[in-house]
């Protein structure tokens, strides 16, 4: 076991959230430990998995005393997971790390080298990569405020956010299909609210759900605009209302066409048809580079990714 003897609070607490993901934790432990920064604790949330990861995650902590576990006998949702990880963190800044993506080892030297960071949290860019195969396909970066055009609103598995910053906004402790949703909230406000800085090199392997269907999407869109009108409700100074109504009514135009075809038979075959159009960004060259590197180093596995 390896004892780093921590008194003071660290600097990052990196959290991870994880359900039945037994197969993912040991991949993500070689992250953490290859991370060229060393100042950090890692909390992992097991919440009520049925499979082996309560052994894995025992395994790790034994390991390595800077890993600390949270279990859960149910399943209570990605959104409190994430809740009871910022409750425990003792670092300065939250790292998000889900067990199924892969950070570089590069991915905490920027923030580790700035003196009296100016900014409440840091994002970058995220290299796109095929679950399990890790094929790199493209790259994804910032996207407008749905309710202020003129502000940006970050990547969440590539942030990193002071703590007190994360606990007031908290995540959305929302029980949806596939768990998805607890983080809209928590992105649109943190842009909204808090100074933010990019940095233009990614440090993420980002690999997205690869389950789509109609009703997730119909769930998703759905809390997407609930969400607007809420924060148009309780923060009408943080939004622009053109901006605002552009998107409400955008989302009741999406959600009228995904409710008609929810009635057709072959419904997620046409809606992934739909979507089948959609083209990500290619990666950066030196991002995909890295993220190439990074891959053949660690010995993880992939398939030729097509240039």
């Amino acid at each position: 076991m390896a004892d780093t003897g921590q008194i003071n609070p660290p600097k990052f607490t990196i959290i991870t959230p994880v359900l039945n993901g037994e197969k993912y934790l040991r991949g993500c432990l070689g992250d953490v430990l290859g991370f060229n920064v060393s100042d950090w604790e890692w909390i992992i949330v097991n919440d009520g998995s049925s499979d082996g990861t309560e052994a894995v995650c025992r395994e790790l902590a034994e390991r390595d005393s800077r890993i600390r576990i949270v279990s859960y006998p149910v399943n209570r949702g990605r959104g409190h997971a994430r809740n009871r990880a910022l409750a425990e963190a003792r670092g300065e800044w939250i790292v998000i790390l889900d067990a199924d993506d892969h950070s570089l080892p590069t991915r905490l030297d920027y923030l580790a080298g700035v003196h009296e960071p100016d900014f409440d949290w840091l994002a970058a860019p995220v290299i796109l990569a095929r679950r399990g195969t890790l094929e790199v396909y493209g790259g994804r970066s910032h996207t407008d405020n749905e309710l202020n055009r003129t502000k940006i609103k970050p990547i969440h598995p590539s942030l990193i956010v002071r703590a007190d910053v994360a606990r007031d906004l908290g995540y959305a402790e929302c029980r949806t299909v596939g768990g998805i949703g607890e983080d809209v909230r928590f992105l649109i406000l943190l842009s909204l609210k808090y100074r933010g800085h990019f940095h233009e090199r990614a440090s993420v392997l980002y690999c997205e759900d690869s389950e789509v269907n109609l009703r997730k999407a119909l769930h998703s869109n759905a809390i997407l605009f609930r969400t607007c009108l809420q924060i148009l409700i309780a923060h009408p100074r943080l939004v622009r209302v053109n901006d605002t109504l552009r998107t409400l009514v955008a989302l009741v135009i999406k959600l009228t066409i995904l409710f008609g075809m929810s009635f057709l038979p072959d419904r997620d075959v046409l809606y992934r048809r739909s979507i089948s159009r959609r083209v990500s960004s290619p990666p950066a060259t030196d991002d995909r580079l890295a993220a190439e590197e990074f891959i053949l180093a660690r010995g993880l596995k992939r398939t030729p990714s097509v240039p």
